[in-house]
Order: structure tokens, then sequence, then C-alpha cells
């Protein structure tokens, strides 16, 4: 199953990567409450009842403190080293696919420590449950529905603009008319892949009815099908993935070229945003045993 933590670390940039986890709250104020949120999520698509709650809570205890102690530091030392490259005006296409690359490690770790509970979770599901998750599978197709639906290009292009403009505003502070001409140019090279979005969606979807028919009497079977549903990009047709890789490379050079016009004030400004991310992922850092009873 998608974790929100999976959705949190697509691999854009590190800063976006960072905004989209952090969205609304501080950084240490969001770590601390992720086991709560992410059981709210889980039950709002399946509806846990006591059991399975404990066994969600008991996963997230244990893939927390792993994570705290071996993904923080990582961050802290990547959000380090971007402030260095900014500040050296060392940014250009190669930095940020450094960077990227590093987000996108950092995902397909939480999702490989993610399959073994997520199995146990799925296994636990009584039919109720699984036609609930499968309802809000549909919520989701509706939302993808609805935007194809959209016939107004330039309107697409242009909230897709805004979106990103917002983003890195709450980074940067205003952005000046070069770098929102940039965005505005990359919003309209941006290839559509609602559609295959979609496409993949019913595939995946279709193959995790296929597993769960079997959790109850080829529980072997049923594992093995469930830790393939986790592998990234697999079953993505040629189109959907050259379109995804072509995104990515467009963003990424669109970012380049935003934070090498920034102005003096707008990389301070970013400077203290990644120090002040920095420094709270080093607080959060469960390098201690003291650190670690923290976040019970």
């Amino acid at each position: 199953m998608p974790s929100c933590l999976k959705r949190a670390l697509k691999p854009i940039t590190a800063v976006v990567a960072i905004l989209v986890l952090t969205t609304g709250c501080t950084v240490q104020l969001a770590y601390m409450n992720l086991d709560r949120l992410v059981i709210r999520w889980v039950d709002d698509k399946v509806d846990l009842n006591a059991e399975q709650k404990r066994l969600v809570r008991r996963a997230l205890d244990d893939n927390l403190s792993w994570h705290c102690a071996d993904h923080l530091p990582q961050y802290v030392a990547m959000l380090n080293s971007l402030g260095d490259d900014l500040n050296d005006d060392r940014i250009d296409m190669a930095t940020m696919v450094s960077y990227s690359e590093q987000v996108t490690q950092f995902g397909q770790e939480l999702i490989e420590v993610s399959i073994e509970p997520a199995t146990q979770l799925l296994a636990s599901l009584d039919e109720r449950q699984v036609e609930h998750l499968f309802l809000s599978f549909e919520e989701s197709n509706e939302e993808l529905l609805e935007r194809l639906g959209e016939a107004d290009v330039e309107k697409i292009q242009t909230e897709r603009a805004e979106r990103m403009v917002r983003r890195l505003s709450r980074f940067m502070g205003r952005l000046n008319r070069q770098q929102l001409a940039r965005l505005s140019q990359w919003s309209v090279d941006y290839q559509p892949i609602d559609g295959h979005q979609l496409a993949y969606a019913h595939q995946w979807q279709e193959q995790l009815k296929q597993a769960l028919a079997l959790r109850h009497n080829q529980p072997d079977e049923f594992a093995q099908s469930i830790a393939v549903l986790f592998e990234p990009t697999r079953g993505w047709e040629d189109s959907y993935r050259q379109a995804v890789e072509a995104n990515q490379a467009l963003t990424l050079e669109a970012l380049a070229d935003v934070l090498n016009v920034a102005t003096d004030r707008q990389k301070d400004h970013l400077m203290d945003k990644l120090g002040g991310y920095a420094s709270d992922f080093d607080a959060l850092s469960c390098s201690a045993p003291a650190q670690l009873a923290a976040l019970d």
C-alpha cells in the first residue's frame, strides 16, 4: 500500500521534499506526531480495529527508532551540504540531480522497512475493511478523472506554476520576474501524466485485490505479492516512465535556474530555513537513549 511517507519523499529536490514533509507545522512537532498522523491516515483508509492500531503503532515505533537514528543524521548532512552549495554558488543540474538521488534513496529505504508491517496489516483485514479500502481508492481515482476532464490547458499550466511559486516562496520569499517567468515556462513544458497515473492506479489496485484474495489460504504467496507491489516504478509503461523522467529533469533544471538568479535576500532567507531544519533534525536524532525516549 503506498504510504504517506512515500508520497512525502517524492524525488523532486531535497528542498521541496522537506517542504512537503513539514508543511503546516515545525519539523519537530511534525516528527513527534508522525505516529499519530500515520495511524489516522491508515485508519481513514481501512477503519482499523484496536488490535490493528496496536500493530501499526508497534511498527511505527520500530521504524521511527531506526529512522531517527539512521536517517535524520543523513538529513542534517544533506541540508548542511545544500546550504554550502548555495552559499558558494555551486548549484547546477548535476548538483540538483545528486540531491534528488539522495532523497530518492531515503524514500526507498523507508518503503523497504514498511513492507513487513504493511503485509501484516493487510493480512489482518476483514472483508468490510477491504471494501472500505477500495472505496477510498475509487475516490482517489475520481479526483484523477476530474483533472483529466479539465480541458483548459492554460488554466492547468497556470495553476501548476502557481503551486510551485507558493512552495518556493515559503523558502525564499517573494520571487522576482525572472524567476516567475522561468517557472511559467517550466509549467508549459511539463508533460501531463494524469492519464498514466490513472491507468497505473487501476492496474496496481487490481493486483492488490488479487493479492488480498490469497491472504488467508496462501500466506507465503500473499507476502510475495505484496512485496512486489512495493517495488518502485514496477509495471510502468515506457511512455509513463519517460514522461516522469522528463518532468523530473525539467523540474530540477528549473529549480537550479531559479536558485542561480536568487537575490542575496532570497539566499539569506533560504539559508536560514535550511539551517533551521538541519538544527531541528539534529535535535531529533536518536543517537542518545534520552532522545529516543523523548519520542515515546
